[in-house]
Formats: structure tokens, C-alpha cells, sequence
């Protein structure tokens, strides 16, 4: 397999600029940080990707991937899987994997299936970065997730600390193990621009299109009506 090389991002790539100043601007990093980056396969996460590697040789950042499969989408996440084991392949760096029930872990603590694939999700992240030393979480998170969880936050009757969105950094558990997100001030628009324009291969999980969870109904229009009669900002 070719390997993947920080250098195909090119230093004045405009997605890596945002990401850089965010990272500056929240003292998200640190030179020699290893880093566990959760990769899905989908845009987001690819595009964190590719930017943290961008970043590994300046900042001498040892990195690391981590996929967790749901087990709700049967052949589609298998290729998920696949897909991100691949890219740690070619990219030469230890990838960390676990699959889980969601459904069952939904029933046992009747949760939303969004609420139990997060818990689970996120636990597998941090039991990983414990077990082998990674400082911190790297999530790919950006400013359409901030504003679709801010507006469903608002429809469900949050206060005011429900209101604040998603942070750029946050401690997770005890110790100085924490999760940061690059891409928080960087649009979807921007990073699906930055996937094509350096041709890279990512995954669409069509449940993101499923009408019936609120968040993409918020996603696909509530916030397209919102930017088109209201504010376009």
C-alpha cells in the first residue's frame, strides 16, 4: 500500500489554516502530545485526519486511530471498518478497534440509540487513550454539529448551560486526559471542499439522512430554512 504522507496537505491549505489557528487559539496541543484520533470514515473525521498528520511532523505528535463499530448498520459499518484500518495502514499508525451492541445497551438503559452509540463510542475512546498513553482524544466535531446541537438543545427547553454548545476542549474523567476538536470553527462546507480537493475516499452513513431523529431533521431543514429566510449566517 502507498503511504500516506503529511505533505499531500499543503501548508496554506485553507481547512489546516483554520484548524491551526483553533488549535493555537485553545492551546489544544502540545509539542510531543500523543494523540488518539477517533476516525469514523466518514468526512469529518478523514478530514481531522489528514490535518493532525499534516501537523505530526512540526509539532512531533505521535498519533494514533480508533474506530468503534456500533454493529447497527451490518455491512455498511464492516466497510466502515475497513475503510479506517486501511487508512492506519497506509498512514503507518496503530489503529485500535471494538465493536459493540448498541441496541442492547439501549434497551438495558433506555436510552435514544444516538444517546447509547455515544456512551459506548466515547467509552472505548477513553479506555483506549488510558490503556495506551494517549494524551488527548482528538474528536472531529465542527460548527454545523455546534449550532444543530445548540438548536435541538433549545427546541428540547435546555437552560442555559445546555445552550453553550459543543466545547473546544473539555477534561474528560480525572487525570489530564482531555478531548479536543480541531475542526470546531471550520464549516461542513469547508471540509467537504477540502475532501475533494485532495480526493480522498471517506464513508456516508445514511442514517444521517433518516428524517426521523431529530438532528437531521434539524441538519436537513430546520437550518436550511433558518440560513435561507432568516439569517444565511
Amino acid at each position: 500500500m502507498r503511504r500516506l504522507r503529511s505533505h499531500h496537505i499543503p501548508d496554506n491549505d485553507p481547512l489546516l489554516q483554520t484548524a491551526r489557528e483553533a488549535i493555537t487559539e485553545e492551546a489544544m496541543l502540545q509539542r510531543g502530545d500523543h494523540v488518539l484520533v477517533g476516525v469514523s470514515g466518514g468526512r469529518d473525521s478523514v478530514a481531522l485526519l489528514m490535518v493532525l498528520m499534516a501537523l505530526a511532523k512540526p509539532l512531533k505528535l505521535r498519533l494514533g486511530i480508533a474506530h468503534y463499530h456500533h454493529g447497527l448498520r451490518g455491512a455498511a459499518a464492516d466497510q466502515d471498518a475497513r475503510l479506517v484500518e486501511n487508512l492506519a495502514l497506509k498512514a503507518g499508525r496503530p489503529f485500535f478497534y471494538a465493536q459493540g451492541d448498541v441496541e442492547a445497551y439501549r434497551q438495558d438503559h433506555g436510552l435514544s440509540i444516538e444517546e447509547a452509540a455515544r456512551n459506548l463510542r466515547y467509552a472505548f475512546f477513553v479506555s483506549t487513550a488510558k490503556r495506551h498513553g494517549f494524551r488527548p482524544i482528538a474528536l472531529g466535531h465542527h460548527i454545523d454539529d455546534n449550532a444543530e446541537l445548540v438548536l435541538m438543545r433549545l427546541l428540547r427547553g435546555s437552560g442555559r448551560l445546555g445552550l453553550s454548545g459543543i466545547p473546544p476542549v473539555r477534561s474528560c474523567g480525572s487525570g489530564a486526559l482531555k478531548i479536543i476538536r480541531p475542526l470546531i470553527t471550520s464549516a461542513r462546507a469547508e471540509i467537504d471542499r477540502f475532501c475533494r480537493r485532495h480526493g480522498l475516499v471517506t464513508r456516508e452513513d445514511a442514517s444521517n439522512r433518516a428524517l426521523r431523529f431529530t438532528r437531521n431533521r434539524i441538519r436537513h431543514d430546520l437550518l436550511p430554512r433558518l440560513q435561507a429566510e432568516y439569517n444565511p449566517s
